[in-house]
C-alpha cells in the first residue's frame, strides 16, 4: 500500500476561481484589521505607561508615607 506523493502538500491553487474583484473586499478587510490593531497596540501602550506611572506614585507615596 503506497501513499499519494501529494501527501503533506497544500492543494494547488486555482487563479479562475478567485477574480481581483472578489478579492478586494478581502484586501480591504485585511487593511481595516491591521489600522484596528495598530490603534489597538497604540491603547495598549498608552494604559501601560499610565499604569507604571500610577505605580511609581504608588511606591513613592508609601515610601514618604513611612517616614
Amino acid at each position: 500500500m503506497g501513499s499519494p506523493n501529494n501527501v503533506g502538500q497544500d492543494p494547488p491553487l486555482s487563479t479562475g476561481a478567485y477574480s481581483s474583484t472578489s478579492q478586494t473586499p478581502v484586501v480591504h478587510q485585511i487593511e481595516e484589521m491591521r489600522e484596528t490593531i495598530k490603534k489597538l497596540n497604540a491603547k495598549l501602550t498608552t494604559k501601560g505607561a499610565k499604569e507604571r506611572t500610577l505605580e511609581e506614585k504608588m511606591e513613592y507615596l508609601m515610601k514618604n508615607h513611612e517616614q
